[in-house]
């Protein structure tokens, strides 16, 4: 293998990795919603309450099915999908609560193969539902990227962030496997 190969590989959580998760989760906001969430929260509260919602998810781990991609054994990202309750919607499918990827490792497909993780997943345990996502309106580079995999923006709606801010937030559909256009 050269220098500059990289070995990127998907795998599914277990409950040791939820400080991982936790991390790449908090240090992910800080970059993407800066500018969407408050200063205040992105440079304060964030790690300990992500590290708190982890440590709680992992407890119920078959109620999030999570996926790490590790690029020369670094995480490097992370999905999520909420089964229940909630989280398989008769309408629009397996709901992905998370997909987030460090701005470091970005525009390497990493997040393309967390999302066809997810979409594997949901075929095999919901084989007749779509899978979707919501996303911050004011998020430019993540809504791109979601239509530029197949993902078919609907449903606007007003959410109440972790730092009590207001914004306008998109749901993302997909029908057929992300990317595979």
């Amino acid at each position: 293998m050269s220098e500059k190969e990289e070995v990127v590989e998907v795998v599914r959580a277990t409950a040791s990795d939820w400080e991982t998760v936790a991390d790449l989760h908090a240090r992910s906001w800080q970059v993407a919603y800066k500018g969407i969430m408050s200063d205040e929260y992105l440079d304060g509260p964030v790690f300990d309450e992500r590290r708190g919602v982890w440590e709680t998810r992992f407890k119920n781990s078959d109620m999030f099915p999570t996926w790490i991609c590790q690029v020369n054994g670094y995480a490097a990202g992370f999905a999520c999908v909420k089964k229940a309750p909630g989280g398989v919607e008769e309408k629009l499918g397996v709901f992905i609560d998370n997909l987030h990827v460090l701005a470091d490792f970005q525009r390497r497909g990493i997040a393309t193969r967390l999302m066809q993780a997810c979409w594997a997943w949901s075929k095999e345990n919901y084989p007749e539902k779509k899978l979707h996502l919501t996303v911050y309106e004011d998020n430019k580079k993540a809504c791109a990227f979601y239509s530029a995999i197949g993902g078919h923006s609907c449903d606007p709606h007003m959410y109440t962030a972790e730092d009590g801010s207001q914004n306008m937030c998109l749901r993302y559909v997909w029908e057929s496997k992300p990317g595979a256009a």
